[in-house]
Order: structure tokens, then C-alpha cells, then sequence
């Protein structure tokens, strides 16, 4: 009965989507006094084409122009891609804010500054490549950046990068997949600890 309920577990651990499922998420969220940036997933070029070539650059979140950047801060060269449409803005506000800490090959989305979404990437990423960068804007608030909560989804022929602002942002599948595995594994802890019986001799 044990070993039926181990099996039982894992195959539904088995069955828990992979965070990077051919899509990258991004959550943007207030923790503290901070507003940190994740971006996570996996990434297809299929469908884009290269539009240009900057530097990277410390720029985190800006509302009017609908940009989203995390990961390295190194000067690095990045490549633009376009061929995702979605809305061209976070909100109305200006204000930029810029990243204090970092970690992770850069990534950013500019959605609107040039008429359509471009996203950046490293000259070396290549298709399907996994995206996990985080960065970290100290002492700063969401309401100060004037971005507008909500979910904002940019489509390709070949994938899709959603971006969770404030409230929005709610763990991936993979993070309420492993959950529910939890707790279901407590549940048979607690079930089994109950059904024990005790002889005396």
C-alpha cells in the first residue's frame, strides 16, 4: 500500500510542468522596500528577426515605453529581436527606474519605444534558450514607477512572454505544481501516522 502511494506521488510529481515551458514569464513585484524583477523560461527565435544591436544598460522599468529589463549589468552587446505584438505600455507614467543588483544573462523587453515590442537578448543566446534573470531596483516603490497592475502578453509565431505587474504577478505553474505535491505528501504523512497500530504484548 506504501509503495502504491510512493508511486502514486511521484508520477504526479512527473507530471508538474517545467517552469521554462517554451515561454518566459516575467514578474515584476514589490517585496519590501525594493521592487526586484524575475524573468524565467525558455525562449524560441522562430518567427523574429534581428533589428538591431546596443549595449546593455541599467535601465529595470518604465512604464510610457513598456520596458522591462533584468539580469547582467556588464556592458555587454545585446541583440534586438522583433516579431511579438502586444500592448506598447505599462502605464502612462515616464518614470524610469534603474537596477541596483542583478544576476543572470541579460534580458529585456522595450514594447513600445520603437513602435513595436523589441526583445533583448545576449549575441550568444540561441533559440530555445533558457532565460533566468533577476534584478533589483533598492529602495524604490511600484506606485513611484506609475506602472499599472496586470498581466501584459506578448505573442511571436513561435512563442510568448507575459508580464506580471503588482498583483499579477502569482507564482508559475511549476511552483503550484510542486505545492500541491507538497501537500499531498503531508496528507499521506498524516494518514499513514493515523492508521498505525500499536500491539502490546
Amino acid at each position: 500500500m506504501k509503495m502504491n502511494r510512493m508511486l502514486a506521488a511521484m508520477a504526479l510529481f512527473s507530471a508538474v510542468p517545467a517552469a521554462a515551458d517554451a515561454a518566459v514569464v516575467v514578474n515584476v513585484t514589490q517585496e519590501g522596500a525594493d521592487v526586484v524583477i524575475r524573468a524565467t523560461g525558455t525562449l524560441s527565435l522562430n518567427g523574429l528577426t534581428r533589428f538591431s544591436t546596443v549595449s546593455n544598460s541599467s535601465a529595470f522599468l518604465r512604464g510610457s515605453s513598456g520596458y522591462v529589463g533584468a539580469g547582467s549589468t556588464t556592458s555587454e552587446q545585446l541583440y534586438g529581436w522583433r516579431g511579438f505584438t502586444g500592448p506598447v505600455n505599462f502605464g502612462s507614467s515616464s518614470t524610469l527606474l534603474t537596477r541596483t543588483s542583478a544576476s543572470g544573462s541579460a534580458f529585456a523587453l522595450n514594447a513600445g519605444s520603437n513602435g513595436f515590442p523589441v526583445v533583448f537578448l545576449p549575441i550568444s543566446f540561441r533559440t530555445n534558450g533558457t532565460v533566468n534573470a533577476v534584478a533589483t531596483a533598492t529602495n524604490r516603490t511600484l506606485s513611484a514607477a506609475g506602472v499599472t497592475d496586470g498581466s501584459y502578453v506578448y505573442t511571436s509565431a513561435g512563442d510568448t512572454i507575459t508580464v506580471n505587474i503588482g498583483s499579477a504577478a502569482l507564482p508559475e505553474p511549476a511552483t503550484w505544481g510542486l505545492m500541491l505535491v507538497g501537500f499531498g505528501m503531508v496528507g499521506l504523512g498524516l494518514r499513514s501516522r493515523r492508521n498505525t497500530k500499536v500491539a502490546f504484548a
